[in-house]
């Protein structure tokens, strides 16, 4: 019997990670799922492997030549992984973000473009996947946040009268995108942006989520500044996540991503935000 090919996650106790994990175990690799913490990944399929990705040392032996290697802890931690990863690997495939096309300054997007950079310099096979904002996800942030906000208060202030654009994608997409990433030659030196199949307005992507959600809403449109203060007196508000100011930043900039790459590269058709929503309400019901 020919040995499995070993696919090593890195942040397998992550919401992606889990089920990233759970979808390979369908297909014939030996998985080893890679926490900071034993238990994180005891419920995953294949084995578990302590490592602190601050530290070098903790895996310094684990990646071998052919293994498949997946980064999903995050972009800031592509040096570290590189540093312990032999060039004669099958594919590194590394997460990144479109965050890293904001024209704000953003140290996120700073240390995606520097993982980005650090790719196209080393000589193995890379290939970095930059999604937008991911939803779908059980205790995921983005959209049950949204939907907090819309149950208490009703009314939604927005910048530019909520025309910017954005374009969510399922997390079930961004973990599809990952496995047709695989092994693909054409994929290999790529920096392929992932996004859900159109943008909509913010003012939309609120409605459709309150809709979804069973409340209602009405959207003000509202100058940045005043929308810059009311983010402030979120951190005082018990029982409120918190907007940062960044966030308010990034609510003026048009997130209208090209897919085509996804398209020619990945043949990825990503859901709409519409039946995404339906299957993330209806798992939380």
């Amino acid at each position: 019997m020919p040995e499995k090919t070993r696919c090593i996650i890195f942040g397998a106790s992550g919401k992606t990670g889990q089920i990233l994990s759970t979808r390979l175990s369908r297909n014939t690799y030996e998985i080893i799922n890679v926490s900071r913490n034993v238990t994180a990944t005891s419920h995953l399929p294949g084995r578990g492997y302590v490592a602190d990705l601050n530290n070098t040392d903790s895996f310094k032996d684990l990646i071998r030549s052919n293994d498949i290697v997946i980064n999903l802890a995050h972009a800031r931690f592509t040096s570290a992984i590189l540093e312990c990863c032999p060039s004669s690997i099958r594919q590194l495939i590394v997460i990144g973000s479109t965050r890293h096309l904001t024209s704000f300054p953003d140290s996120a997007a700073k240390e995606v473009n520097h993982a980005q950079q650090q790719l196209e310099a080393w000589e193995g096979p890379w290939t970095i996947l930059h999604p937008t904002m991911i939803y779908g996800a059980l205790g995921e942030n983005n959209i049950q946040r949204m939907a907090l906000f819309i149950k208490k208060f009703k009314l939604i202030p927005l910048p530019n009268k909520g025309r910017s654009l954005i374009q969510p994608i399922h997390v079930e997409d961004v973990v599809t995108a990952i496995l047709l990433a695989m092994d693909k030659q054409q994929c290999i030196h790529q920096s392929i942006l992932i996004a859900g199949p159109k943008a909509l307005t913010y003012k939309n992507f609120i409605t459709k989520i309150a809709a979804a959600s069973g409340s209602n809403c009405a959207v003000i449109p509202m100058n940045q500044t005043l929308v810059q203060i009311l983010a402030l007196l979120t951190r005082w508000v018990p029982f409120l996540p918190s907007i940062t100011s960044q966030e308010v930043q990034r609510l003026m900039e048009d997130k209208n991503i090209d897919t085509s790459q996804m398209t020619q590269l990945l043949g990825l058709t990503p859901r709409n935000f519409e039946e995404g929503l339906t299957d993330l309400f209806a798992s939380n019901k």
